[in-house]
């Protein structure tokens, strides 16, 4: 585990710098100016162990189902995050729920791929996400497999009756069950039957109301158009319905140019305590600019206040340079782990931004939190405990150790437990350290690092050392 940790946190180390190639950070190229990485990694793990552990990733121990899944890899790894999520975080009372996209170009080795150009990175996959509205913290997470669903896969029961919007509102929803939490919604989830789901779970949500080719099923938007023409700028009115015996309003605010509408099954057209002014500048009919000051009332102030708060969690995480673009694979797989992993970095951010830091302490930006994450993955206490644990196993065994070995290229000395590599030569050879030898060598004995020894006198050192 500690090992592993260690190799996470380099991952986020390199995506602290961008312009750099993974093989320039194992270089053994002297860094200057012109050349070379910023940082070494050979100090924390070697280069070849570092691809060895990427190459043996995997994220599920499932055999493959006997029908075609594209998505049988990730499956328990999305399923355990959010299991992990639901065990260690209460979200707030007001969550939202919003899209996020995970970036990938090539449509033919991605399943589930899809292009949304209302989006800032359109390409890729996209995932329905429900963060915390106060602190942030995304909890619940779930990819959209669109038309590479498998077919055999079982359908939710519940769909002919609320639709498939309604039955992914509940599956996201289902630490809020029965706690009279409040979720707003976008208006892609404009589904009066979906908010109603929620209602009867115990769940209350808004969401904006919007016409694409027709307004939704049971809201007459143009009615309401036509009621709200003659209102001023800023004036909010409401329209009482029920369905499935389940109460619930439309409220609606007169816009300059348009009548904003969203569809709730809590609140009512009360000013929340301290809500600041809100400014419309606009023109009227004899062109004369006009400007108006209101306060919004409790559901339109809620929208606003917490619609972003997915938008602000995914821009964070695809802040440049971030850890998905710097993680170049050809393996999908792997970008559903490093997207799950560049989700849980925002949300510690998120969480210690919230909870534990004051202005003075917070870094002043995530990229210096990033490096201070993987500085604490890469020396974390795990490992530490399994070097120790080692050590104590093979404690007789370390120091009857006597192979020997070859310095890097450049190497020049040993000192303070690392070699300095200023050597003019890739190869520089030493003169033997044994009285009386004489031969040029690069080899030393384990038990003495940087005691340079050649061949026939590690032989004799060994024979005497056993005697």
């Amino acid at each position: 585990l500690g090992e592993f940790l260690r190799w996470i946190g380099i991952w986020f180390f390199l995506s602290t710098i961008s312009g750099f190639n993974q093989q320039s950070f194992w270089s053994s190229k002297e860094v200057t100016c012109k050349d070379g990485a910023l940082y070494w990694c050979n100090n924390w793990i070697s280069r070849n162990w570092f691809e060895e552990i990427l190459n043996a990733l995997t994220f599920t121990n499932a055999k493959p189902p006997s029908y075609k899944d594209v998505f049988w890899e990730v499956r328990k790894l999305i399923v355990a995050w959010n299991d992990h999520m639901k065990e260690n975080f209460i979200p707030s009372w007001v969550s939202c729920l919003d899209e996020s996209m995970s970036i990938w170009f090539n449509k033919w080795t991605c399943p589930g791929w899809i292009f949304c150009p209302r989006k800032p990175h359109p390409f890729g996959n996209e995932w329905h996400t429900i963060c915390c509205g106060l602190s942030g913290i995304m909890y619940a997470v779930e990819l959209r497999e669109g038309k590479d669903a498998p077919k055999e896969k079982p359908t939710d029961p519940q769909e002919e009756k609320i639709g498939k919007t309604g039955c992914l509102l509940l599956r996201l929803t289902k630490a809020l069950y029965t706690t009279g939490k409040v979720v707003i919604l976008d208006s892609g989830f404009c589904v009066l039957q979906a908010i109603i789901a929620l209602q009867e779970k115990g769940v209350f949500a808004s969401a904006l109301i919007k016409k694409r080719k027709y307004w939704p099923k049971w809201i007459d938007g143009d009615m309401i158009d036509k009621a709200m023409e003659d209102k001023a700028v800023g004036e909010c009115d409401s329209y009482r319905g029920t369905l499935n015996n389940v109460p619930y309003d439309v409220f609606c605010m007169k816009e300059p140019e348009y009548v904003m509408k969203i569809m709730s099954t809590y609140g009512g057209l009360v000013e929340k305590d301290g809500q600041h002014e809100s400014k419309r500048v606009y023109k009227n009919i004899e062109n004369h600019e006009v400007t108006v000051f209101f306060k919004y009332k409790e559901p339109f102030s809620n929208h606003f206040n917490y619609r972003h708060a997915v938008d602000d969690h995914n821009n964070l995480r695809h802040l440049t340079p971030s850890l998905e673009e710097t993680w170049v694979t050809h393996r999908w797989p792997i970008r559903v782990f490093s997207f799950l992993l560049a989700v849980t970095e925002v949300n510690i951010y998120k969480a210690f931004s919230y909870f534990v830091w004051t202005k003075e302490q917070a870094p002043d930006s995530i990229l210096a939190f990033r490096k201070l994450l993987a500085l604490s993955l890469i020396n974390n206490d795990f490992l530490r405990l399994e070097e120790a644990r080692n050590l104590r196993s093979r404690g007789k065994k370390k120091k009857m150790d006597h192979s020997i070995e070859t310095a890097p290229p450049h190497a020049s000395a040993y000192v303070n437990g690392r070699w300095r590599k200023n050597a003019k030569a890739k190869y520089q050879q030493f003169v033997c350290k044994t009285r009386g030898c004489k031969k040029q060598v690069r080899t030393y004995c384990c038990c003495g690092v940087g005691h340079w020894m050649c061949k026939d006198c590690h032989y004799t050192h060994l024979v005497d050392t056993l005697n």
